[in-house]
């Protein structure tokens, strides 16, 4: 028979924190593990190690609390239900409270399955400030369903099982998404790097015009005027609608900054990995605005926009235009430096032929992204089914 339990009961339950970053006793050449979500995207559920480490000081006056292996690590802020499972002894970040059962009727694989089930009661018991967060006080008093040891084991192991094999399926969904983004982007090199002859730099063929510094005040999440920004633009290239997060415009605009369907612009800075570059052509439904750092790229000569487009995709003008960037955390280029590059063009009806051929290609491939994407939501819906399934009482009563 099924009992109702609360965490609280059957746990103890600490709150992890950080020791103060600015006293190195706690954090010089510590040898405590430190969890912290990172850890986690990295190693999945078992937490064997951490990137980062506190002092035994730190422990010592009570700034990081260890909590002992086959401890569950629950996020009861930001990430609110994530979870993994410490199979070390070790401290953690004060996103995450440690579970540790106190029972030997609890299993800590199975406390870590019902914790990942847990998101909806935890968001509904959560305060918020800034963001989320749920209380020592109300995690106690979450209930969970508690089955006997031997039906526990059971559960374990079944889910284990085809979690194991839906995580497979999904690493080779995975790879067959990346080996398209391959063939696409080796497309772009094959078509774009290949072709013409004489080299010049980009400067000779084209000039490189700065955005308006739009005021902040004016900024509004409706209107008639988006204002794009590198939010709107895809690391591979093209045009990203935001959504809910699209930025609009309602003052005064200048004139020329008002863009036109079919503009060509420029990431000149790297809000994102591998933004730097990527161009997108401005939609024609719409009423858009050339913000500061988005570089318009405006032709000298005979050129074709959607050539040019996929000439900035290119591996070799990503890669130039990352290495000569400036900025430590947020990467910059610049028109001159965007001058700089090489370029070999080929005749006008050439330019025209090989944008249509990439332009099906990538058509193609997003394609195929998004039928691996649907593949990839269906497998983790299973994954929740599954282990709905499991973890529905039988016959279940108060404890």
């Amino acid at each position: 028979m099924w009992k109702t339990v609360k965490l609280g009961d059957v746990c103890r339950i600490v709150n992890g924190s950080t020791p103060s970053r600015k006293e190195s006793r706690f954090w010089e050449d510590g040898d405590v593990s430190w969890f912290t979500i990172d850890d986690m995207r990295e190693q999945g559920r078992d937490i064997f190690s951490t990137a980062q480490h506190v002092t035994q000081s730190a422990v010592e006056e009570k700034k990081a609390k260890v909590v002992p292996e086959n401890s569950v690590l629950l996020c009861c802020t930001a990430s609110i239900g994530e979870a993994a499972i410490a199979r070390q002894a070790m401290a953690t970040n004060q996103q995450f409270n440690a579970l540790t059962p106190v029972t030997e009727e609890l299993l800590c694989e199975y406390l870590y399955y019902v914790a990942t089930t847990l998101k909806a009661k935890l968001l509904s018991v959560s305060g918020s400030t800034t963001i989320s967060f749920v209380s020592m006080g109300k995690l106690k008093e979450i209930e969970i369903p508690l089955p006997p040891l031997a039906e526990q084991q059971r559960i374990v192991a079944k889910l284990d099982s085809a979690f194991a094999e839906i995580d497979r399926a999904i690493d080779a969904v995975a790879e067959k998404a990346r080996q398209a983004a391959l063939l696409r982007q080796s497309a772009i090199d094959n078509l774009i790097e290949k072709r013409g002859v004489a080299i010049t730099t980009l400067r000779d063929a084209i000039e490189i015009k700065h955005g308006f510094a739009f005021r902040s005040e004016f900024f509004e999440t409706e209107g008639n005027m988006v204002l794009l920004t590198p939010g709107n633009f895809e690391e591979a290239g093209g045009y990203r609608d935001r959504g809910e997060k699209q930025k609009y415009y309602v003052g005064e605009c200048p004139s020329e900054f008002v863009l036109e369907g079919g503009d060509l612009l420029v990431a000149m800075t790297e809000q994102a990995k591998g933004l730097l570059g990527s161009p997108i052509i401005v939609p024609d439904d719409g009423i858009f605005l050339h913000n500061q750092r988005l570089g318009k790229v405006q032709p000298k000569k005979q050129l074709s926009l959607a050539w040019l487009f996929h000439y900035f995709n290119t591996s070799t003008v990503r890669e130039q235009l990352h290495q000569t960037g400036t900025g430590l955390k947020v990467r910059h280029t610049s028109p001159t430096k965007i001058g700089d590059l090489k370029i070999k063009i080929p005749p006008l009806d050439e330019q025209i032929n090989v944008a249509h051929t990439l332009d099906s290609i990538i058509t193609e491939q997003k394609n195929l992204a998004s039928h691996y994407e649907k593949q990839t939501e269906q497998l983790i819906a299973l994954k929740s089914a599954i282990l709905a399934q499991e973890l529905q009482p039988q016959q279940s009563e108060a404890a």
